[in-house]
Formats: C-alpha cells, structure tokens, sequence
C-alpha cells in the first residue's frame, strides 16, 4: 500500500507533504518514504526519504547536509492503552478489524480476506443505503476543511482544557 498525505499545523503554519511509496514491480526497494518539509513561509527547509519502518534521512535545504532524521528500529515501542473490544463503539477500527486481524495472526490467509471482503461489503452497502436515503456520513473526530482536507477535532489541548 502507499499513497500521499499532506500535514499542516495550524498553530506554527509549518507543513509537509509525504509519500509512502509501494515496492516498484522490478527491483527496487520496499518501505519506501518520501517527504518535504515547508516552514511557515511556505518555502521548502527539508527533504526526507529512507525506510518508513527503517531509518528515514533529513537533507536540509540550506546545508545540503543529510542525517539521520528519524530511527524506527532504535525508537523504543510504546505498548497502545486501548478500552476492550466489547467497550469499543460498532465503528472503531480494532472492532472493525478484530477478524481480520485474528486471522492475520493465526496465518489463516484464506479467512482473513474473507473477513477483510465481507467487512468492505457491508462498508460498501452501508454507503449506498446512506446515498440512497440522502444522508450524509457523521464524522466523531474529523471535521472537512476543504476539498479533500479534514482536520482533526478532538486536540489534546482542547481535551486538556474540557478537563480543567
């Protein structure tokens, strides 16, 4: 799987564009990550590429220098803190893709796609009857900012402050 995303931050006006490149069909390399970085100014500071599960380099724009920008395989692994499936609401991820996944785990290849198909069915099904019916899909925690941009509504610094 590959594919592109953008991140921009509100708040420091710096952002980046990344590319999570799929293995080319003869040779080349798998994992592959592509990114540029921009500062508030929109003008390039950064390039990044390397291994998004390996080592991934920065070049900077002024220095022409690279580095190691980021170690995936040094980093330590912080275990998620996740509620148990039967707490989870019918839409979250984890619930979702409990099938899936078990049978991922279990090497039974042949269920987990099964799994996976009825499971993007049913997705598929439930976007034609809300099409049908004229209703548009709820977000919980992303809000449309654009064409094709969403921003995420549920930021530590409001959860922090709703707490307080």
């Amino acid at each position: 799987m590959g594919g592109k995303v953008s991140i921009d931050c509100e708040k420091t006006g710096y952002s980046a564009n990344i590319e999570f490149l799929t293995k080319p069909f003869y040779n080349g390399k798998k994992h592959q990550i592509t990114g540029t970085l921009f500062g508030p100014e929109k003008k390039e500071f950064c390039k990044i590429d390397g291994e998004w599960n390996g080592i991934m380099y920065a070049k900077y724009s002024d220095t022409k220098i690279s580095d190691i920008f980021f170690d995936t395989k040094s980093t330590p692994v912080i275990k998620k803190n996740v509620r148990p499936l039967v707490e989870q609401g019918d839409f979250e991820s984890r619930r979702l893709w409990k099938d899936v996944t078990f049978y991922l785990k279990s090497k039974q290849l042949d269920k987990a796609t099964e799994s996976k198909s009825l499971l993007e069915q049913r997705q598929r099904e439930g976007a034609k009857e809300r099409t049908d019916k004229t209703v548009k899909w709820q977000t919980k925690y992303f809000m449309e900012s654009g064409e094709q941009k969403w921003s995420y509504e549920k930021k530590l610094n409001k959860r922090l402050k709703q707490q307080s």
